[in-house]
């Protein structure tokens, strides 16, 4: 046998023996560090006297603009992946008033539920049907739900089209392929589906993309992208989104998502704003001072509030919700000692 075989079988032996000695975790919960991954860092934490940072859970990613062909039609486009998250004048208004260290972290509703009935996230930003899915267990409280830019606490979303499609009705998307946003979004996604299905238009009747997203993209740019670019004969984009975008094309914004290049088709039925909720494990006074912020000292700030297409936050409870909890058929769970499928979800991170 040859040296580089030799190596080989004898790597591959190692390898045998070390998972041999490995012992199976069982399904039934996660591999539990009571702190998560930051624990690893924790001595140091400790040894230079920095306080525990505030964790709050969102959603959705932050896709920042980015084009080989540099988009000229506003600021924050042309300075592409360099743009801030819509969260980012948030994150700095709270750490300046609870003084401590603040961390967005990516999660979906279900690790949400389980790490705020956990304690280890303290405040999350969801939406109203992502919310509607938490309260089947008694996790969370409503902290403030926004007002937006029109003075609501909801609004819709916009079915489009090229400016110069032939399409004239919703009617005429049967068969044709359609751009929506991800997947399960109350506006993006659940409302556009609703609101095709009244004019006639089925899910089935909607034909699918061949190639990733599969007609799912992660936000309104994306899905106008897709209509106006890439050959998508319709898609829904954000009522909210849509009327932050450029009114008008010009010579230098030719390849640009400017509300021009579209025609609007429908609307769909407005949707509830997603509250901003906290664990019932968190202390309440730093419960008070988040709400207190959110509502009393953020009101008018257009630098924290304007990425977000806020006006500013109303206290509210759960009752506001309740109308769409019972459409969706959601019912509290009923306790037990089984584990939940979402005690799976990773432990947050740093």
């Amino acid at each position: 046998m040859t040296l580089p075989k030799r190596l080989t079988v004898a790597g591959l032996c190692g390898v045998l023996t070390a998972l041999g000695c490995q012992e199976a975790q069982p399904r039934s919960g996660p591999v539990d560090i009571p702190d998560g991954i930051q624990v690893v860092f924790k001595p140091m934490t400790d040894l230079l006297g920095l306080p525990e940072p505030i964790r709050v859970a969102i959603t959705r990613d932050h896709l920042p603009n980015f084009s080989l062909i540099p988009d000229l039609s506003s600021l924050d486009r042309f300075i592409g992946p360099l743009e801030p998250s819509p969260w980012f004048g948030l994150n700095a208004a709270m750490e300046k008033e609870l003084n401590r260290p603040v961390r967005f972290v990516r999660s979906n509703y279900r690790g949400i539920r389980y790490h705020l009935g956990e304690g280890q996230f303290d405040f999350a930003m969801v939406s109203a049907t992502e919310y509607a899915e938490i309260t089947r267990r008694p996790v969370s409280r409503i902290v403030a739900v926004p007002v937006n830019v029109k003075g609501t606490t909801e609004h819709c979303g916009l079915i489009i089209v090229r400016k110069d499609s032939k399409i004239e009705s919703l009617a005429g998307l049967k068969g044709k392929q359609f751009a929506f946003g991800p997947r399960d979004d109350a506006i993006l996604h659940r409302a556009a589906l609703e609101t095709l299905a009244e004019a006639g238009v089925s899910e089935k009747e909607i034909a699918k993309s061949l190639l990733p997203p599969f007609g799912h993209h992660m936000n309104s740019f994306e899905v106008a992208k897709a209509v106006l670019l890439e050959g998508v004969p319709a898609g829904v984009v954000d009522e909210l989104d849509f009327e932050n975008w450029p009114e008008k094309s010009s010579i230098l914004t030719q390849l640009s998502v400017c509300r021009d290049r579209f025609r609007v088709l429908a609307r769909t039925k407005p949707v509830l704003e997603g509250p901003i909720i906290a664990s019932v494990k968190i202390d309440p006074e730093l419960f008070a001072k988040m709400q207190a912020l959110l509502v009393d000292k953020l009101k008018g700030d257009k630098s924290v509030l304007d990425k977000l297409h806020y006006q500013g936050f109303i206290k509210a409870d759960k009752s506001m919700y309740q109308a769409l909890i019972d459409k969706l058929g959601i019912t509290p769970e009923i306790p037990s000692t089984q584990p939940k499928d979402d005690a799976l979800e990773p432990d947050p991170p740093v």
